[in-house]
C-alpha cells in the first residue's frame, strides 16, 4: 500500500468536534514571534498548519489554527497538554498565544520538536513491518504513554501510529494531537471523591476506523478500554505489517472483519500478546485496564527473546535498515507534501522590501520543561505568565489600509488567561480506583 494510500486510510473523523472543514492558517515564512523565526511549514491538515521555529539554537513545532473558527481543537490540547508535562512521552509545552495575522487572529502552540511518526518509521521498513525487538520496545513506550494520560483521567480517543513520534533526542516515543483528548474522571461535588464519567447517549464517531474498536463503530462512548484497542490494533500492525482490514474503505465491513477476526490478528505476534489481548477484551466503559499485568507480559517477552530497552531501533543510525531505508530518504508522502510547498519550501526568514523583518510581539507564557523524572513521579513547572499586549503587524510601506486597532485587553489575553485558570484547578493526579 502506498503511502499516501495509507495516510488518505487513516484520517480521522469526528461528529462533534472534528476542524476537517476549518480553513487552514497559511502563516508563510517571513514571520516573527517574540523572537520565534517560522522556516518553513512541516505539516498541514484538518487540525491546522505546523511549522518549525527557532530562536537562539532551539527549534520548537509550532501548530496554528485560526480563532474565528468555531470548532477549535488547539485550546483543548494545550490544556491537556500542560497537564502532562511530568511525563516523558509527551511535548514539553514551551507557550501558547493568539497572534493578529492579516484580518484575522490565528491561536499558535509552540512545543518540543520531535522526529518522524511512527507510522512514516514503519511504512519505510522493507516489508512495512518493524523487527520483533523494534515493534516490542514501541510497543511498550506507547503503552506508557497511554498510561500517563489514563493516570490524570483523560481519553485519547485517537489513538494511532500517526499520533506518535519518535524522539531522538531522548529515545522516547511521545504521544501527539491530544485535541480530541476527554476528560471521563471528574470530581463528585458531594463525596469530593473521583468518579467516572457516565457514558453519553449519542456521542457519534471520533476516531479512526482502522484502529477504532467495535465499540467506536457503534458510536458507543468512549472509556479507557478504546485507547487500549486502538493501541492493540496499532502494535500488531508493527509485528505483522498490516491490518486485514486496511483495504477496506466501507465502514461496516471493517467492523465485520474485527469482530471476527481479531484474535487471529493477535495470532501473528509473539505470544505474550495473546495474554494482552485477553485481558482486554472483557473491559467495560468503566473498567481500568490491567496495567501491572499488561507490562509484566512485555517483560517476559523481552526476556524470553533477549530484547534489552538500550537495543538499536531499526531507524537509528547503526541498524542495518538504517543505511539503505532511512538515511536521507523521504518517504512517498513527504515527497509530495515538499512539491506542494514550492520553491521557498526550506527558505529561513524572508525579508521585507525595506529589509526589516515583519515582526508581531505576542504575550510570552513561561512554561519550558525539562523533565527528567521517571514515570511514577511528577514534576513540578512555571505557570508564569507576562500578560503583554499584542500589537498587530506593520502594513507594507504601499499599503494604504491603515493598522488595525488594537483588540480589548481580556480578548487578547483570554486563550492564555483561561489556561492558567483551568491549570490552577486541575493538578495532575493518580487514580485511586477503577
Amino acid at each position: 500500500m502506498s503511502d499516501s494510500e495509507t495516510e488518505m486510510t487513516e484520517r480521522t473523523t469526528s461528529s462533534e468536534d472534528s476542524s476537517s472543514s476549518n480553513e487552514v492558517p497559511d502563516l508563510g515564512h517571513n514571520l516573527v514571534v517574540f523572537g520565534w523565526i517560522f522556516a518553513e511549514k512541516i505539516g498541514s491538515g484538518g487540525y491546522g498548519s505546523v511549522y518549525r521555529a527557532m530562536k537562539d539554537g532551539m527549534v520548537a513545532a509550532v501548530k496554528s489554527e485560526f480563532s474565528e473558527e468555531k470548532k477549535q481543537n488547539l485550546g483543548n490540547e494545550v490544556r491537556q497538554l500542560r497537564l502532562l508535562q511530568w511525563s516523558e512521552h509527551f511535548c514539553r509545552l514551551y507557550f501558547a498565544c493568539k497572534v493578529p495575522y492579516q484580518d484575522s487572529r490565528v491561536n499558535l502552540m509552540f512545543m518540543s520538536f520531535v522526529g518522524r511518526p511512527l507510522s512514516r518509521l514503519r511504512r519505510m521498513m522493507p516489508k512495512k513491518k518493524f523487527t520483533k525487538s523494534t515493534a516490542a520496545l514501541l510497543a511498550l513506550q506507547c503503552f506508557h504513554a497511554i498510561q500517563d494520560l489514563h493516570s490524570v483521567g483523560l481519553v485519547h480517543r485517537d489513538v494511532k501510529a500517526s499520533n506518535f513520534a519518535w524522539d531522538p533526542a531522548t529515545r522516547k516515543a511521545i504521544m501527539l494531537d491530544l485535541g480530541f483528548c476527554r476528560r471521563i474522571l471528574v470530581e463528585d461535588p458531594e463525596t469530593k471523591e473521583l468518579k467516572h464519567r457516565e457514558p453519553r447517549k449519542s456521542p457519534g464517531f471520533t476516531g479512526t476506523e482502522r484502529y477504532c474498536s467495535v465499540f467506536v463503530h457503534r458510536e458507543v462512548d468512549q472509556g479507557r478500554r478504546d485507547d487500549m484497542w486502538a493501541w492493540l490494533y496499532m502494535i500488531c500492525e508493527f509485528f505483522s505489517g498490516q491490518l486485514p482490514w486496511c483495504d477496506e474503505e466501507e465502514s461496516k465491513w471493517v467492523l465485520r472483519m474485527k469482530l471476527e477476526g481479531s484474535e487471529k490478528v493477535v495470532l501473528k505476534c509473539p505470544r505474550e500478546m495473546v495474554a494482552i489481548y485477553a485481558s482486554i477484551v472483557p473491559l467495560k466503559f468503566k473498567s481500568k485496564p490491567n496495567y501491572a499485568l499488561i507490562e509484566s507480559k512485555f517483560r517476559q517477552m523481552f526476556l524470553r527473546l533477549d530484547i534489552h530497552e538500550s537495543d538499536i531501533m531499526d531507524f537509528e543510525e547503526g541498524s542495518k535498515y538504517y543505511e539503505e531505508h532511512y538515511k536521507g530518504k523521504k518517504t512517498k508522502s513527504e515527497k509530495d507534501f515538499s512539491k506542494k510547498k514550492g520553491s521557498s519550501a526550506g527558505s529561513f526568514c524572508c525579508s521585507m522590501g525595506n529589509g526589516r523583518k515583519d515582526m508581531v510581539e505576542l504575550p510570552y507564557v513561561t512554561n519550558a520543561v525539562k523533565s527528567n523524572t521517571s514515570r511514577s513521579s511528577m514534576s513540578s513547572y512555571s505557570d508564569d505568565v507576562n500578560p503583554l499586549a499584542l500589537r498587530p503587524p506593520k502594513p507594507k510601506a504601499n499599503s494604504i489600509k491603515p493598522p488595525p486597532a488594537p483588540v480589548p485587553h481580556n480578548d487578547q489575553n483570554r486563550l492564555a488567561a483561561g489556561l492558567n485558570r483551568v491549570i490552577r484547578k486541575l493538578v495532575p493526579y493518580k487514580e485511586k480506583h477503577k
